[in-house]
């Protein structure tokens, strides 16, 4: 295969996001490699983006949707896409000047290179941004194109922030996200993808993901981890019986974790128990049930 530049059209999924959505979109055209086409999908959000409409004219694409999730959003973006390859930039988060010139590099030495990413900077409104290390831990190869498979490509596929990635419109096909994992509709599909082609994820950091208050991966800890646990779930071939009672308990790990850290041992006990079913000879699993029992009163596991 001879090295070709590619064309990368940017999806910027937007709702409600009048407030950030020019960082995302000035940080796009701030782009040492030029973006092949910039598409932002209104997904019936109610604040006014005229403005924002005026201001960019031809340099963005808009599309105005009924509201039907980030899933449904970036399907549109990708239908209504040109270009070669397919970044995505969530309306919250901003890149660097430099990040699709790296990776149109990469892409260009790599003909058969399906997936692109780079590390990221986490940042709190008002905090200095620190880098990410919620995408890393599971210790991603580092620039190098790879093919992996099995729980090795269930984990990459997990170290994945959707706003540094660069897909190939060949790798990605037909497939597409699915509405009703959210907020893990982006950890499915990536997962199908790396199962099948050559990812490369740089060490250099591009991305700054925004931890805004309120946004849909922060929201609801029922809808997250119920739907991560899906994913988990569809994906048990791919991962062996190990790793998929592994990655289960870490999803409930978490789910109770999260509860705990409310205050509420209440709603913390079923995934904290289930996690422990999973792994009963962990002492943390034990000591987070512990936790959860509460002036003697125990919820039975069986009840509703």
């Amino acid at each position: 295969m001879q090295p070709t530049t590619p064309k990368i059209s940017v999806v910027i999924p937007a709702y409600n996001a009048a407030r950030t959505l020019p960082r995302a979109i000035e940080s796009a055209l701030s782009q040492t490699n030029p973006c092949h086409e910039i598409i932002v999908v209104d997904d019936g959000g109610q604040d006014d983006l005229s403005e924002l409409k005026s201001r960019y004219g031809e340099n963005v694409k808009w599309i105005r949707q009924s509201n039907q999730g980030a899933a449904a959003a970036r399907n549109a973006g990708i239908e209504n896409s040109t270009g070669t390859h397919i970044g995505f930039l969530d309306a919250d988060d901003y890149w660097e000047p430099f990040k699709l010139e790296i990776q149109a590099n990469v892409i260009s030495e790599h003909p058969a290179l399906g997936l692109c990413c780079s590390t990221c900077y986490d940042e709190f409104p008002g905090e200095k941004r620190q880098l990410s290390v919620r995408k890393i831990g599971r210790s991603p190869e580092f620039d190098r194109m790879i093919q992996l498979k099995g729980n090795e490509a269930f984990n990459m596929a997990c170290c994945i922030s959707t706003s540094s990635l660069v897909v190939s419109r060949e790798v990605l096909g037909k497939d597409r996200f699915r509405s009703g994992f959210e907020p893990a509709e982006d950890r499915e599909l990536w997962v199908r993808l790396v199962s099948r082609a050559p990812i490369f994820y740089i060490s250099q950091t591009a991305v700054t993901l925004v931890l805004e208050k309120g946004s849909l991966s922060r929201s609801n800890i029922d809808r997250d981890c119920a739907n991560m646990l899906r994913v988990v779930v569809q994906s048990e071939e791919l991962l062996g019986p190990l790793a998929y009672r592994w990655w289960k308990a870490r999803v409930y790990r978490r789910w109770a974790a999260e509860y705990l850290g409310q205050g509420n041992n209440k709603e913390a006990f079923r995934p904290a128990w289930e996690r422990l079913r999973l792994q009963p000879w962990s002492l943390q699993a034990w000591w987070i049930v512990a936790r959860t029992i509460q002036y003697g009163r125990l919820i039975s596991p069986g009840s509703s």
